[in-house]
C-alpha cells in the first residue's frame, strides 16, 4: 500500500514492496509531488520504479507501463474515493 505523506503543498510518495524470493527482503522507492494534482503521476512513476528494482523485465515494462494519471483519473480525492468504496464493497458492506 502506498503511503502519502504532505509536507506544506508538497507531498512524499512511498511505496514498498516484500520480495520474498531475494534474501534482503523489502524494496521501496520513493517519488515526490510538488502539489495535489501531481500526486497521481507521481505515485505512477513511483510503481514503475519499484517493478524494475523488482526486476520486471523491459519487454513487459515497455508494454504495460502506462503513466497512472492516465490510466485512470488524475484526482486523488475520486482516488480516495474509489478506494474507499472498494474497501466497502471487499468487507460485504457495499453501502
Amino acid at each position: 500500500m502506498p503511503e502519502i505523506a504532505a509536507f506544506g503543498s508538497r507531498y512524499l510518495i512511498t511505496l514498498e514492496a516484500i520480495e520474498a524470493r531475494k534474501p534482503e527482503g523489502d524494496c521501496a522507492t520513493q517519488e515526490e509531488a510538488e502539489n495535489k494534482d501531481q500526486v497521481i503521476a507521481a505515485l505512477g512513476k513511483a510503481g514503475s520504479q519499484l517493478r524494475r528494482r523488482l526486476g520486471e523485465s523491459l519487454s513487459s515494462l515497455e508494454k504495460y507501463d502506462a503513466p497512472l494519471d492516465f490510466a485512470t483519473t488524475s484526482s486523488l480525492e475520486a482516488l480516495q474515493a474509489y478506494r474507499t468504496g472498494l474497501m466497502h464493497f471487499r468487507s460485504g458492506r457495499p453501502a
